[in-house]
C-alpha cells in the first residue's frame, strides 16, 4: 500500500519539474532571477524524487547529495531580483556542497580529521544563510520604503516564509535526533508526512508567488 507521504512526494515531484521548466522557459516579469528559481525547484524535485526511490526499493539508489544548494540558489535569485550586482565570491557559497559530496563518493577524504565534521560545519552554513538572507532582507525592505508608497509586491515576504520553512526542516531533524529511538520508530510516519510536506509547502508558495514577482530594481 502507498503511503501518504510517498503520494505527497509523487504531487511535489511533478509540480517543482513542471514549475521548473516554466520559471526557465517562460519569458516573464523576472526573467534574470527565474533561472536561479528554476533551479531551486529542480533540486526540491531530485530530493523528493530520491525519498520516493527509497521507499520503492527501501535502499539509497542515488547518492548526490543537492541539499546545501537549495539556499545558494535562492541566494542568487533573492539578489538578482532586487538588483544587486553579482559579486564573484557568491559562487564559493557552492563549495560546501561540493565537498560534501566529495565525501560522499570519495570514502577515503573521511579520514582527514576536519572533514569528519563537516556535516555539522553544513548546518551552521545553513543557519548562516538564512540569517544573512533575513538581513538582507530587512536592508531591501527599508531601502524601498524611501522610494516607494507602495510596496506590497516589493518586501518579498513570501521568501521570509519559504526560508522559515526550510529552517522548520532542520528543526525538525533536531528534535528526531532528540528522541530515543524506540519512540522515535513510532513516529516515523509522522515525521515521514512532515518532511514530505515541507518540500510540497515550499513548491506551492513559489508556485504561488514566483510568477508575479518581477525585478524590483
Amino acid at each position: 500500500m502507498i503511503e501518504l507521504s510517498t503520494i505527497i512526494d509523487l504531487v511535489t515531484f511533478g509540480s517543482s519539474i513542471m514549475f521548473g521548466i516554466l520559471f526557465f522557459s517562460s519569458k516573464i516579469k523576472n526573467n534574470s532571477g527565474n533561472f536561479y528559481l528554476s533551479l531551486f525547484l529542480f533540486c526540491i524535485g531530485y530530493i523528493t524524487f530520491k525519498g520516493i526511490v527509497y521507499d520503492i526499493y527501501e535502499r539509497e539508489i542515488f547518492q548526490f547529495d543537492v541539499s546545501l544548494f537549495l539556499l545558494v540558489f535562492l541566494f542568487f535569485y533573492l539578489n538578482k531580483t532586487i538588483g544587486r550586482i553579482l559579486n564573484y565570491w557568491w559562487y564559493l557559497l557552492f563549495v560546501p556542497g561540493v565537498l560534501i559530496n566529495l565525501t560522499t563518493y570519495f570514502k577515503n577524504l573521511n579520514q582527514i580529521l576536519i572533514l569528519i565534521h563537516f556535516h555539522q560545519i553544513f548546518y551552521l552554513f545553513t543557519l548562516f544563510l538564512i540569517v544573512y538572507f533575513f538581513k538582507i532582507l530587512h536592508v531591501h525592505n527599508s531601502h524601498i520604503k524611501e522610494f516607494y508608497s507602495n510596496i506590497e509586491s516589493k518586501t518579498l515576504s513570501w521568501l521570509k516564509l519559504i526560508l522559515l520553512i526550510v529552517y522548520s526542516f532542520h528543526f525538525f531533524e533536531f528534535i528526531e535526533a532528540l528522541i530515543p529511538t524506540k519512540r522515535a520508530d513510532d513516529l516515523e510516519i509522522l515525521f515521514s508526512i512532515i518532511y514530505s510536506l515541507i518540500p510540497f509547502s515550499l513548491v506551492y508558495l513559489i508556485g504561488l508567488n514566483g510568477f508575479y514577482q518581477f525585478e524590483i530594481f
